[in-house]
C-alpha cells in the first residue's frame, strides 16, 4: 500500500508531500483528477446557467411585438446584463483560484471532498440570486445580501479548503499560499456589510483592491517580508 500510494503521489499526479509531511499517501483514497474534472464540470454548466433567463427574456421581448428593438431590448435588459457579467466574472475568478489550488494537490481526503462540493454548491446557487438581482432591483437589502452572501460563501469555503490543505501536507505537493484569499473573503464580508447597509451592489468594487490586501496580509500569514520575494505570490491565489 506504501508503494502504491508513493506511486500516487510521485507519478500518477505529479507530485510528493512537502517538507514536513508526517506519512505516506493512501492508495486507496479517491483519485484528484476525477474531483476536479466533477467541479469544472459543475462550474461550466453553472456558467452557462446565468445567461439563460437572459436567452428567454430575449425571446419573449421579440415574439410579444415586432416592432421591438435590439436596443430597446438592451436597455429593458441592462440589470440583468450587469448582473450576469459580474456573476460570470465572479465564478472565472472562483475558478480559476481553485484550478490553482488544486495543482497542488496529489491526493484527497473525505474533508477535502467534502468542502469541494459544498464550495462547488455555492456556484451552482449563484444563478438563483443573479436572476433576483436582475429583476429585484437595487432596494432590495434582501436580494443585495443573498447575491454577495453567496459569493463571501464560497470565498470563505476556498479559504477552508486552502486552511485544510496546510493541515495536512501529505495530500499536496507544496504548502499553497492563502493570504490573496484571506484577502477577498475580508473585502467580500465588507462588501456584504456595506452592500446591506447602504442597498448597493456598487460595494462590489471594493473587491479591486484584493492585490493589495493580499500584499499586506502576505508577511504575516506567509513569513515573508515586506518586498522580499515569496515562493508564491499572494495575488496569484486571488478568487
Amino acid at each position: 500500500a506504501a508503494g502504491g500510494g508513493a506511486g500516487l503521489a510521485g507519478g500518477e499526479c505529479g507530485g510528493a508531500a512537502y517538507a514536513g509531511s508526517v506519512g505516506v499517501v493512501s492508495s486507496v483514497r479517491p483519485p484528484v483528477d476525477r474531483l476536479v474534472f466533477f467541479t469544472d464540470a459543475i462550474v461550466a454548466i453553472a456558467a452557462t446557467l446565468l445567461i439563460l433567463p437572459l436567452v428567454d427574456e430575449a425571446t419573449t421581448w421579440f415574439r410579444e411585438d415586432k416592432a421591438h428593438t435590439t436596443s430597446g431590448f438592451l436597455g429593458e435588459a441592462r440589470p440583468g446584463l450587469i448582473a450576469f457579467a459580474i456573476s460570470f466574472v465572479v465564478i472565472v475568478r472562483m475558478w480559476s483560484a481553485h484550478h490553482r489550488l488544486f495543482a497542488r494537490v496529489v491526493a484527497t481526503d473525505r474533508h477535502l471532498i467534502t468542502l469541494d462540493l459544498f464550495w462547488a454548491l455555492t456556484i451552482v446557487f449563484l444563478p438563483l440570486p443573479t436572476q433576483i438581482t436582475a429583476l429585484a432591483g437595487d432596494d432590495d437589502r434582501v436580494a443585495v445580501g443573498l447575491y454577495i452572501g453567496t459569493m463571501l460563501a464560497s470565498s470563505v469555503l476556498m479559504l477552508l479548503i486552502a486552511l485544510h490543505l496546510r493541515r495536512t501536507p501529505e495530500l499536496v505537493s507544496d504548502k499553497p499560499p492563502i493570504a490573496g484569499t484571506v484577502g477577498f473573503t475580508l473585502l467580500f464580508a465588507l462588501a456584504l456589510v456595506l452592500g446591506v447597509a447602504f442597498s448597493s451592489y456598487y460595494v462590489l468594487l471594493i473587491l479591486l483592491l484584493a492585490g493589495v490586501v493580499g500584499r499586506i496580509l502576505e508577511p504575516r500569514l506567509e513569513g515573508t517580508r515586506m518586498g522580499a520575494p515569496a515562493p508564491s505570490s499572494s495575488t496569484e491565489e486571488n478568487p
